[in-house]
């Protein structure tokens, strides 16, 4: 009843004579199957002695396994496609440009990575790390000296738009994307 809760859609049939044929199982075992798929695409249980199988103490234990190949092959099957969504995220750099800066720039990195960017963190002076950072396909360069760690901001330059603009670090974490910034920033050059 609870798992029909979270998703009313799911099928869940209980086999007390179900055996997954393996020793170390201790209580409860689970497959996860797909309608008009003829094997299951993950499975496991409750092992409590399978630690010390191999040489420790007995630790209790719950797990499972996916089969990736098998889900593959379920999708492709059933006609399923994963959604354009899956795309490579667009990559966004932090870059330092002293090695002081480092902890305010993981921070921001944080930050960046959890708005689904890949980034990376750099150090070194921006003519260097951004041609670099441009070759590598960077889509931002989210740029730290000092003024802006003492100032609680960065600088934010659209690697192709080649534009910057600074913005508060209050900001930068309540925007969406780094696009909503860069959209009012300012050309160089």
């Amino acid at each position: 009843a609870l798992l029909r809760g979270y998703e009313p859609s799911v099928n869940l049939d209980l086999d007390v004579s179900f055996a997954r044929g393996l020793a170390y199982y201790t209580g409860i075992i689970f497959e996860v199957t797909v309608p008009g798929f003829p094997v299951s695409i993950a499975g496991g249980g409750r092992y409590d002695n399978l630690i010390a199988i191999y040489g420790d103490e007995n630790v209790p234990g719950t797990g499972f396994a996916i089969g990736l190949d098998r889900t593959l092959a379920a999708m492709e099957e059933l006609g399923i496609r994963p959604p354009a969504v899956y795309s490579e995220p667009a990559k966004a750099a932090v870059v330092a440009l002293e090695s002081g800066l480092l902890p305010y720039a993981a921070r921001v990195q944080d930050i960046v990575a959890s708005k689904g960017y890949k980034t990376s963190l750099e150090l070194g002076r921006p003519g260097k790390v951004l041609s670099k950072l441009s070759r590598l396909g960077y889509r931002f360069a989210v740029i730290i000296g000092r003024r802006e760690a003492e100032n609680r901001s960065v600088v934010l330059r659209d690697l192709a738009a080649r534009t910057q603009v600074e913005i508060s670090l209050d900001r930068l974490e309540a925007l969406k994307t780094l696009d909503e910034a860069s959209r009012g920033a300012s050309g160089e050059g």
